[in-house]
């Protein structure tokens, strides 16, 4: 059976696709993926994948049309979204199609991924975890990731002073790796720059499969609610997750091994991209030293 996947378009949401992309696969003689460059390059080394087509395009018929000739037929075709033109995708692409639609599933967004894909092959799997394929990183020293950054807007940023002070908190025992992507390097820049003995920044740096392989051998990761997060929980890194404006029921990291610290705010999760009440106190009153003393109890 020829299976098309399109998967979801962010880093974060493939992670905690790959829980019932491992299942597809496990089914599957053959697995297409489409989606955006990050999205594939996350999980382009999953078995039975045969082929990937990346998709640039901004959605509209006529590319829809030309990407699907370029897949040629599947037996089923699957589409992680549920946009306009992944439904026309799936409808040209598959003798069978499913689409994505959140309204039909309940729970973490891991369980919900999971409950879509036993609904498009009719049969139950068992649950599993995310998953991912990347060797990990050997570090010569407990090594300790930092992820400042966070895509779709500022409120879900923790602040680099603090950051730095919790880097400073634990000292020079561990080694240090700060992590981000396109648009995040002055961010991780400032994070250097407060730290009194020097610390490796990465951001801007890796590709993706770098990016996961580092993390993948982490001894800790401190983190916004982001990408990365989700890459820790498939490795079960001992993750600390500051989470702010964000829903935690739906996207929390999906680990035993995880901890969310945040603070209890009326206005929280507004789920905006910039602080609608400019005081951004759901972040701003999240202190370093609570989040040291949270990361001290998993290392």
């Amino acid at each position: 059976m020829r299976v098309m996947v399109e998967l979801p378009t962010w880093l974060g949401d493939t992670v905690m696709a790959t829980e019932a992309l491992t299942h597809i696969c496990e089914a599957a003689e053959e697995v297409v993926l489409v989606g955006s460059p990050v999205a594939t390059q996350a999980v382009q080394n999953f078995p039975k994948v045969s082929e990937v087509f990346i998709d640039t395009k901004k959605y509209r018929p006529l590319s829809t049309l030309a990407l699907a000739k370029k897949i040629g037929k599947a037996d089923l075709a699957l589409s992680f979204r549920s946009h306009i033109f992944s439904k026309l995708l799936v409808r040209l692409v598959g003798k069978r199609g499913f689409w994505y639609d959140k309204k039909r599933f309940g729970g973490h967004q891991v369980q919900m991924y999971h409950q879509f894909v036993e609904a498009a092959f009719g049969k139950k799997f068992p649950f599993g975890s995310p998953k991912l394929y990347y060797p990990p990183i050997g570090y010569d020293k407990p090594t300790i990731g930092i992820n400042p950054g966070a895509t779709y807007g500022d409120a879900k940023r923790w602040y680099p002073e603090y950051f730095a002070q919790v880097i400073e908190g634990l000292g020079p025992k561990y080694d240090y790796i700060i992590f981000g992507g396109p648009g995040e390097e002055a961010i991780a820049k400032t994070i250097a720059e407060r730290v009194s003995f020097p610390i490796k920044n990465l951001a801007g740096k890796t590709t993706i499969p770098q990016l996961i392989s580092h993390i993948a051998g982490l001894h800790a990761f401190l983190t916004n609610d982001s990408g990365p997060m989700h890459v820790a929980v498939a490795y079960d890194v001992p993750t600390i997750a500051l989470f702010g404006p964000t829903d935690a029921t739906k996207t929390s990291p999906f680990s035993q091994k995880a901890q969310i610290v945040r603070t209890q705010m009326e206005c929280a999760p507004c789920m905006k991209r910039t602080c609608p009440l400019k005081h951004h106190k759901c972040m701003k009153e999240l202190t370093p030293q609570l989040v040291l003393q949270k990361l001290k109890e998993i290392i």
